[in-house]
């Protein structure tokens, strides 16, 4: 049995199971329960990929959780969030954005500050979904969200949490070409992590990266160095090859950005974070990876005026991105680039030449 059949045949156990369970409750008796079963089927949709069906189990489980004495108002949350959720990938979004605001009004009803800050946090990230997919005015609802998540928030106690808030506070700014307070949002976020025990480096690397990003957009590139140097300190505490593999690659990118804002010497720098990510990448495994990396690295040559050594870093993209599947929309940049440094190989050679004859 394949790992997909295998998987499937898991779901439709559990499926069966919460069905034979939902039978066995009295919805009028114990609505609530009834609910929560119906939430657990919905979960089991969800992970099936069959969306309509969770929105339509989710929708059943609201309404029977209403139904209880008293309402469990952080139950209720709970599901009404999966369903919003639910409602934007299926691009519903108007939908979505009426089922957040049932959401918002139950909200205050949740007695413990920690507990309607997890709520709010999820309400903001699904006000920024819509914002993603369009929808007008819903940035300003996910930042007020946020906010609130944040003031609610020991950021002493959970120090991690209250650092994850302020960056996705960073990224609605950065959204909004903020920068000002994107760069505040993002130190915040920053000097909480630090202070998360244990630490996830990880995490705090992802707040670093946007807040040097940042850093040189708004021309503070010695601030922006500093922090770069902070990351390539913290990334040996990632265990996880992909994910260091992955924070490599763009400390490479930003290192590179400030090469080509005129700190010529940070594109050794990149060019020893690129060459770092590709050795825990796996080339069978993740040629496009591989691949991209490795056209990264004939940037850095090319940049450097080392045009053969950029070729040969471009042609082996250009191999590695052959072997990808639908790997066609990214081959064709590279494409263009192996051409470009040929041509530049040829024009250097001839002026050369051409030099050498007037002498």
């Amino acid at each position: 049995m394949t790992d997909i059949a295998a998987a499937k045949r898991e779901l439709d156990i559990a499926l069966n199971c919460f069905t034979e369970a939902l039978g066995l409750v009295d919805p009028e008796k114990d609505p609530g329960y009834y609910g929560v079963i119906l939430h657990d089927i919905a979960d089991a949709h969800v992970a099936a990929g069959s969306m309509e069906e969770a929105i339509s189990s989710y929708t059943d489980a609201m309404t029977y959780k209403l139904k209880r004495v008293p309402v469990h108002p952080g139950d209720l949350a709970t599901t009404i969030e999966a369903l919003a959720d639910c409602l934007i990938t299926c691009g519903e979004l108007e939908r979505a954005r009426a089922t957040l605001g049932k959401l918002r009004d139950i909200l205050p009803q949740i007695a413990e500050p920690e507990e309607r800050a997890i709520h709010l946090h999820g309400v903001g990230r699904a006000f920024e979904r819509l914002a993603d997919e369009g929808l007008d005015d819903t940035s300003p609802d996910a930042l007020a969200a946020y906010k609130e998540a944040a003031q609610l928030l020991d950021r002493d106690k959970d120090p991690g949490f209250y650092g994850v808030i302020m960056h996705d506070i960073g990224d609605i700014q950065l959204a909004g070409d903020n920068l000002t307070e994107a760069v505040a949002a993002y130190r915040e976020a920053a000097t909480y992590k630090l202070k998360q025990t244990p630490p996830h480096p990880g995490d705090l690397t992802t707040t670093m990266l946007a807040l040097s990003d940042c850093l040189v957009e708004t021309g503070e590139l010695a601030q922006a160095r500093t922090i770069l140097g902070q990351i390539a300190e913290v990334l040996p505490q990632i265990e996880d090859q992909a994910q260091r593999a992955s924070r490599l690659h763009r400390l490479g990118a930003a290192l590179q950005r400030l090469g080509s804002k005129g700190q010529a010497d940070a594109y050794a720098e990149a060019l020893a974070a690129y060459q770092d990510a590709l050795k825990l990448l796996d080339p069978a495994a993740d040629a496009a990876t591989y691949a991209t990396v490795l056209n990264d690295v004939g940037s850095i040559y090319k940049a450097q005026e080392k045009y053969n050594d950029a070729r040969d870093a471009y042609e082996q993209a250009v191999q590695h991105m052959r072997d990808t599947p639908n790997g066609k929309h990214h081959l064709v940049p590279m494409l263009i680039d192996l051409g470009r440094i040929r041509l530049q190989i040829i024009s250097r050679k001839q002026s050369l030449n051409n030099a050498g004859q007037d002498s």
